[in-house]
């Protein structure tokens, strides 16, 4: 019963040419340089370095006002106890 049975699938006149345009497709994926690739996700990459950037830009801020503070609060707590040593006791 095997042996007498054939594969018979319908005829699909839009198979060869869907065929080529896929290797077609895929041609143009793998032919694809650093500037092609820039150039379709340029956006992207805009974005996520304006967000690290930013980002960096404003921990750096930060970072920038708490040691700004605590350099502050070292030197007025070394000028009052060069000015009177009483001022040190707890």
């Amino acid at each position: 019963m095997l042996r007498a049975w054939q594969v018979s699938p319908p005829l699909d006149p839009g198979f060869r040419s869907a065929i080529w345009a896929g290797i077609e497709q895929a041609g143009t994926w793998a032919d694809l340089t650093w500037a092609g690739y820039l150039r379709h996700h340029l956006v992207a990459w805009v974005l996520v370095l304006g967000f690290v950037a930013g980002g960096a830009g404003w921990l750096g801020r930060s970072a920038g006002a708490h040691h700004s503070a605590d350099d502050r609060e070292l030197v007025l707590a070394s000028y009052v106890a060069a000015i009177d040593v009483r001022a040190m006791e707890p």
